[in-house]
């Protein structure tokens, strides 16, 4: 990962949204786009779930 929400381009992609974001161990509710991605976080998204699934594969 190590690049922003943005940068992930997941909105674009899956015409989904990230809603939350479980980072560090503390729980990110809508969570700024310039927020870092990191390879444990876990990261909530709402939208199609085909196209999301099909992002996260």
């Amino acid at each position: 990962m190590g690049k922003t929400i943005r940068e992930s381009n997941l909105r674009e992609k899956t015409n989904g949204m990230i809603v939350g974001v479980e980072h560090n161990g503390r729980r990110i509710l809508n969570p700024e786009s310039s927020l870092i991605l990191s390879k444990n976080d876990i990261i909530w998204v709402v939208g199609d779930k085909k196209k999301i699934k099909a992002f996260f594969s």
